[in-house]
């Protein structure tokens, strides 16, 4: 004699409820405040060498640096074995990515403002 067993399966949900009961857009949310938070700093570590260093090109600094770090990072993410330090890596090149875009629009802004 067969044993039938009746699963319940819970109702499915729809995508948005199902983001608004675990938290996703929260989580998205505070993605992309880190990502302005760090731009804005980017920004503004550009804006004071641009500032209180005479030297025109040292304000790509920081960009140049942060592409540097990030490209590193994919790197080393590529050829890790896999797991949590890969995924880290991997999100800490997209913010340096994004961080670096952000100093390097300053820095270009800077340069057309004081031509």
């Amino acid at each position: 004699m067969e044993n039938n067993i009746i699963f319940h399966h819970p109702q499915k949900i729809d995508k948005h409820e199902n983001a608004l009961w675990t938290g996703e857009e929260n989580k998205m949310d505070r993605f992309l405040m880190v990502v302005l938070i760090l731009g804005a700093c980017f920004a503004v570590v550009t804006w004071l060498l641009h500032r209180f260093v005479p030297r025109r090109a040292i304000k790509y600094l920081p960009a140049g640096l942060a592409v540097i770090i990030a490209v590193y990072n994919i790197i080393l993410a590529r050829i890790s074995s896999g797991g949590f330090d890969a995924l880290a890596r991997g999100i800490l090149a997209v913010l340096l990515f994004f961080a670096a875009c952000f100093g390097l629009v300053t820095a270009i802004v800077l340069d057309i403002r004081n031509r």
